[in-house]
């Protein structure tokens, strides 16, 4: 059997490219390390909003973006770091971040309770 130089060369080039992980390498998900509401309880009668935070880590490093949810009331600002602005109603409101390192997701939600 007679091998080709050119395909030894191929074949031993992709096994170095495999073992240097130079056809690039597995990607880790984003992890949401915390997600927390300050205050996490505000009164229905009034004004005050609550700042939510998330902190979040990448093991490849990659850049993360942050989407925030909320099924009620607003939201603004952007980021890490949020202001909810509630509609009054008493109730349990559920808060969710959505982190994303551009090929992977991750989600967690935090509660604010708005009380009488």
């Amino acid at each position: 059997m007679k091998l080709n130089i050119s395909y030894i060369a191929i074949i031993t080039t992709f096994i170095i490219h495999m073992q240097c992980g130079l056809f690039g390498s597995e990607n880790h998900a984003p992890e949401i390390v915390s997600i927390t509401a300050t205050p996490s309880t505000v009164p229905a009668g009034s004004s005050q909003t609550s700042t939510l935070s998330v902190v979040a880590t990448d093991e490849d490093g990659d850049d993360l973006t942050y989407t925030w949810n909320a099924e009620h009331g607003w939201l603004t600002g952007a980021g890490r770091t949020v202001v909810w602005h509630h509609r009054h109603i008493v109730y349990d409101y559920s808060i969710e971040c959505i982190v994303s390192d551009g090929k992977a997701t991750v989600k967690e939600s935090v509660i604010v309770k708005v009380v009488e």
